[in-house]
């Protein structure tokens, strides 16, 4: 069956769609992840006064950036920028395991680079935990926000009985 002019546009247009997609979710993770480090960051800047301490911003932005770019490369290499395909279940169990490795490779990097001491062991647990509630909530937020739009989702045909088709609809619509 020979490629049509169509086709080719179709196939453009698809592409296109899921690489806005993918840059959306890229967006949405890196977003979360540096709105928890900071609020970690100032959590525990907050309780220095309690617990002793200190925390510094010229120590905490060189482990940001390793920490944004662990988590990305974890995220990309487990699949959680596909743009469909997976139920929200097993999104959920992907961006929670990936975190824990992401922060994990973090924890290696660090240990093996013996900055460790550089490092607030209390930002990285509270970044690690805030990071699991936030990357969760906005993933779900933009996936439940953009489900309203046109070029978020992959248009489907339903064939069958009227009857049978209507429920599909719905679970299509709800998901």
């Amino acid at each position: 069956m020979p490629d049509t002019k169509q086709e080719r546009i179709r196939s453009e247009l698809f592409s296109g769609r899921r690489t806005l997609v993918m840059l959306v979710l890229a967006a949405s993770d890196l977003a979360s992840v540096l709105l928890a480090m900071l609020l970690a960051f100032q959590l525990r800047h907050l309780l220095v006064p309690y617990i002793g301490g200190q925390v510094r911003w010229d120590l905490f932005l060189p482990t940001l950036a390793l920490t944004l770019s662990c988590v990305f490369g974890v995220f990309l290499l487990s699949g959680l920028y596909r743009s469909f395909g997976q139920t929200g279940v097993e999104e959920f169990r992907r961006i929670i395991s990936s975190l824990v490795i992401g922060y994990g490779i973090l924890a290696l990097l660090v240990y093996f680079q013996k900055s460790g001491e550089n490092v607030s062991r209390s930002v990285f647990f509270i970044g690690w935990a805030c990071s699991c509630a936030t990357t969760v909530l906005f993933r779900f937020s933009i996936r439940n926000r953009a489900a309203l739009l046109t070029w978020w989702a992959i248009p489907v045909v339903v064939a069958g009985p009227h009857a049978a088709a209507i429920p599909v609809c719905a679970q299509l619509a709800r998901n």
